[in-house]
């Protein structure tokens, strides 16, 4: 069994810009199946990085196997990176999910495939973009604690001794707790910002009667842009009376 942690917050406090600058660098390695397959990315396929706060998509073309996007913004992004096979007439076939506040991404494709000879390109990804690591620790942390407790309540559903059935459900309410903290623990660190009224709503937990009270303290101009607009529609969706 995984052993159960407790999240620790490394990452400092969100700062307050009227301006976001962000670069996107991409590089693609097509060594496996070469420059003349069909599916190796090639020149002048275009990249997509689509804002979901806004009917905005930029456009980049790939050359020498590599792209960049440049820009700015007056708050975090939310968007969708999105690689396309234009020299076969095909739209964005793969991407990323990519946060952008005040950060640097650096994103290598690497060309692989599988026992059928199909090609995929498996991706990393470096930044220091701090929305996307919060984003990765919280994720990364609800995973595990629900792997955790999917794995107790299949031991507690299997012919166990009493002994053990107590160890299993002391456990299991540790883990419990410890989801509960974490997105508990985070709403209290990174009150008032767009990033954690974008994260919040991946709570497991998320109902109206848990999170009004951090949707009334946000600011008025979080209130009523996408992030908020978005929150609230999810909010309403567990208040009791509505279901």
């Amino acid at each position: 069994m995984k052993t159960l942690y407790l999240l620790i917050f490394t990452l400092t406090s969100f700062p307050s810009f009227s301006q976001y600058k962000y670069t996107i660098e991409g590089k693609f390695n097509t060594d496996l199946f070469g420059d003349t397959d069909n599916y190796s990315i090639r020149d002048g396929d275009l990249i997509y990085l689509k804002f979901l706060s806004s009917p905005k998509t930029d456009t980049a073309r790939v050359k020498n196997k590599s792209f960049r996007f440049e820009g700015e913004s007056s708050k975090p992004e939310i968007t969708m990176l999105s690689v396309s096979l234009q020299h076969l007439g095909k739209g964005p076939a793969f991407g990323n999910l990519l946060l952008l506040d005040n950060c640097h991404y650096d994103i290598s494709y690497k060309q692989t495939s599988d026992k059928f000879k199909r090609v995929f390109y498996d991706d990393k990804i470096s930044t220091n973009s701090k929305f996307y690591h919060l984003w990765e620790t919280i994720g990364i942390k609800k995973e595990d604690y629900l792997s955790k407790e999917n794995e107790l309540k299949e031991l507690l559903e299997s012919p166990i001794n009493t002994q053990n059935k107590s160890l299993f459900e002391k456990e299991l309410t540790e883990v419990r707790k410890a989801l509960d903290e974490l997105y508990k623990n985070a709403a209290q660190e990174y009150s008032g910002t767009y990033e954690m009224t974008y994260l919040l709503p991946t709570d497991p937990n998320f109902n109206y009667e848990r999170y009004i009270a951090f949707y009334n303290e946000l600011p008025e101009y979080i209130r009523k842009s996408y992030y908020g607009e978005k929150f609230y529609q999810r909010l309403i969706l567990t208040k009791p009376e509505h279901n």
